[in-house]
């Protein structure tokens, strides 16, 4: 009988971890900005906290997405694509190292 006890306890504590929810960085909604014709589409965006953001260049010529404040993509060649998660409130301004006439903004609420 205590075996059966300890047995049937244990096969509820497996069943409890398998259903406990995964922890995550954000609320995985992954939202886009094209890199397009010289310009960030869109170059005002608003997000919710925990939102990734993705820029995927579309262009011919490299392209960066730059800022002070969350950092740095590196040089995009024409189809690759860059992700950051935003986990705090703000206004967070970026440009692209390259062409400084292309700015963009992103507003985590």
């Amino acid at each position: 009988m205590r075996k059966q006890i300890t047995f049937t306890g244990f096969l509820i504590l497996i069943f409890l971890t398998a259903c406990k929810p995964k922890p995550s960085a954000g609320n995985n909604t992954i939202i886009k900005v094209q890199i397009e014709k010289m310009q960030f589409s869109p170059e005002n965006l608003e997000v919710k906290k925990g939102d990734t953001v993705e820029w995927q260049n579309n262009d011919l010529t490299p392209h960066t997405v730059t800022s002070s404040i969350f950092g740095d993509s590196g040089s995009l060649q024409s189809g690759e694509s860059w992700q950051h998660i935003f986990p705090e409130t703000g206004e967070f301004p970026y440009n692209c190292t390259f062409h400084p006439n292309m700015k963009g903004t992103i507003v985590v609420k």
